[in-house]
Formats: structure tokens, sequence, C-alpha cells
């Protein structure tokens, strides 16, 4: 993620985010793989109006243009040390 910003970081409060979000879809311990990204690009285009939007705002407060998938690590990383 630090690089290019093509991929979440998977860290630990991201992957707790996404095992609440994604309840069914995991059962066991998550990874990085073609099943996860899928399912993280199938979140993106359901709320891809609200991910651009938000990616606006961002740019307009501070300058920066966030890649998408940074965007996704920062919200499931929310909801996961929220957890």
């Amino acid at each position: 993620l630090g690089t290019l910003g093509c991929v979440p970081a998977y860290d630990r409060y991201f992957k707790e985010g996404l095992k609440k979000y994604f309840k069914k879809e995991y059962k066991g311990k998550l990874t990085l793989n073609k099943n996860s990204l899928l399912l993280i690009i199938n979140f993106y285009k359901e709320h891809e109006e609200e991910f651009n939007k938000i990616q606006k705002e961002v740019k307009n407060e501070s300058g920066i243009l966030y890649p998408v998938m940074k965007l996704i690590d920062m919200y499931f990383w929310n909801i996961g040390f929220k957890k």
C-alpha cells in the first residue's frame, strides 16, 4: 500500500474491519488473496459514488489525492480499530 496504493495493507485493524463487515464470507484466517481482493473490489463497486465523493473532499481539504484502495484501507481500518 505504501508505494502504489493498489492493495490495502492487510494489517491487524484492517483485517478486523473486513471480518466484521464480511462475517459470512470469512470463517477462518483472513489473508491477501484473490478472493479477498474480489470482495473488496465488489464492495468498492457497490459504494463507488461515496468513495469518489470522499476522495474529492479529502483532496479539496488536504491537497492529497488518495488512491481508492487507500481510502478503502482507511475505512476498514477504522471499523477494526473501533471494534
